[in-house]
């Protein structure tokens, strides 16, 4: 079974809806299996909210399912993370997981960025 992949990134604040990189990566390395938020069927405008809809607690839950089963996450973070993917960033270290955040080279001039990342 090959390895899986959760592809985390900025959705809702992105013109795509973050799709174009998810894609890039899937086509890129077709060697993987991957586990794409993107899938779920939504229109961009829940209410995530601290009273959840039922709709995006919904999503949430999948999204945690998603990351509890895969190998490892992929974190998009070049325009900055957003709160969703450091939640799940947050949640994939909790569990163990092989994190890769894809940053700008402009993190680097702020030593406070990379503190504690390994």
């Amino acid at each position: 079974m090959p390895t899986s992949i959760y592809l985390a990134g900025k959705i809702r604040q992105v013109s795509d809806r973050g799709r174009s990189y998810r894609e890039h990566v899937k086509q890129r390395y077709p060697q993987f299996s991957y586990l794409d938020p993107c899938r779920r069927n939504f229109n961009g405008d829940l209410d995530y909210s601290p009273t959840l809809s039922n709709e995006a607690r919904a999503i949430v839950q999948a999204d945690l399912l998603d990351i509890a089963t895969c190998d490892i996450l992929l974190a998009d973070c070049r325009s900055g993370p957003s709160f969703g993917t450091a939640a799940e960033i947050f949640a994939a270290k909790q569990l163990n997981k092989t994190v890769i955040v894809i940053i700008t080279p402009d993190w680097f001039n702020d030593p406070s960025y990379c503190t504690g990342l390994k």
